[in-house]
């Protein structure tokens, strides 16, 4: 039986002989990241006529790879749990009073880990006051962000958050629209190094990686590599491709860290754009699920119970994930439905969620 790195080697030459020869998507997603229609991977399809999300393409079972991964059935409006909220508040209400009435997720007895997706960040001139009061409720020690516009906009908006620090990927800023970045209380961790990976590589990663390492100051805690991730996104062939190969290569980076520091606590986390419903959907993240020794994809629990991250337009899925490595414990994470409370939340803030991870 050929092992499960050598497997991967193979995938991640195959996929690269892909690369080479077939079509090609761009290296920079288009804005704003909204899913495309594809086969097989559970985007929908949305007709000028009506507007309304069609059903997923039904696939053929016997095309289907053979595969060990577990599957779960596609959440539709009739398989939906009927206790996951998914009507949002009515527009045009006090947002400040009702950001106010959050209940706090961070406590002094746990270290609590995020990523949120803070689309197109900032959307518009309420982004930074929603977004700032939003994180400064939820109290997260160590949150990973997304589709941050610049430096610029990302340290104004730590400005409203005196109780952290953050950085963000590249020197200054990365690129010119959704960058990356890390959040972190400074009362609690210190920041040891912040590194961009795999940069230039654009097939894989179109919009580069930033790991964090941060130092508890609690005595008696190991150091937590934060990686935050924001992978190709689309339904097509082509960007699943993509995100199989991106992760093939994360996994490969975290193997080479826990070689040398076994001790280290690593989290990776932020939009894989991938949802988890079928095995052609789980195959790309087989280089995790196939480790279950090493690795616990925290979110896959989520899925199963037909929660959902992203709830753009109506059409609901789960593409943001947590993956930890199995030298700590990290609860299932919670994904508190602020669109359903907030007024306004997908036109100032997101059209994604929250998703945090608590450790005790």
């Amino acid at each position: 039986m050929i092992n499960s790195s050598l497997r991967h080697s193979l995938c991640f030459a195959l996929c690269s002989m892909v690369f080479a020869c077939g079509p090609r998507g761009s290296a920079s997603d288009p804005l704003p990241l909204a899913p495309k229609s594809g086969v097989g991977f559970n985007y929908p399809t949305v007709t000028p006529e009506t507007k309304e999300p069609a059903l997923p393409p039904v696939t053929d079972e016997a095309s289907t790879p053979t595969t060990d991964l577990t599957t779960t059935t596609s959440p539709t409006s009739d398989s939906a749990d009927p206790n996951i909220p998914r009507i949002s508040a009515a527009a045009g209400g006090d947002f400040l009073a009702q950001i106010n009435e959050l209940k706090p997720i961070g406590t002094a007895d746990s270290i609590e880990i995020g990523a949120w997706n803070i689309e197109n960040y900032p959307k518009t001139a309420q982004s930074k006051t929603m977004v700032s009061k939003v994180l400064n409720k939820l109290d997260v020690d160590i949150m990973g962000v997304e589709e941050i516009g610049n430096t610029l906009v990302f340290n104004e908006l730590l400005k409203e958050m005196p109780s952290f620090a953050g950085v963000i990927a590249g020197a200054s800023g990365g690129q010119n629209s959704q960058n990356v970045g890390v959040i972190y209380r400074t009362s609690e961790f210190k920041m040891v190094s912040a590194v961009d990976l795999f940069r230039g590589q654009n097939d894989a990663f179109p919009r580069p990686p930033l790991a964090v390492r941060l130092d508890p100051i609690k005595e008696g805690r190991s150091d937590i590599m934060v990686i935050v991730v924001h992978l190709k996104a689309f339904g097509d062939e082509d960007s699943a491709q993509r995100r199989g190969l991106a992760n093939i290569a994360l996994e490969k980076h975290s193997a080479d860290l826990l070689a040398k520091e076994p001790n280290l606590q690593i989290v990776l986390l932020g939009d894989f754009n991938q949802p988890l419903i079928n095995p052609q959907e789980r195959e790309v993240f087989r280089p995790w699920f196939d480790q279950p020794q090493t690795y616990s994809v925290r979110t896959d629990s989520n899925v199963k119970k037909k929660d959902y991250s992203f709830f753009g337009k109506a059409f609901f899925s789960f593409i943001d994930h947590i993956i930890v490595s199995k030298n700590f414990v990290m609860e299932e994470p919670i994904v508190p439905k602020l669109q359903t409370t907030i007024s306004d939340f997908e036109l100032h803030a997101s059209d994604h969620l929250p998703v945090i991870g608590i450790i005790r």
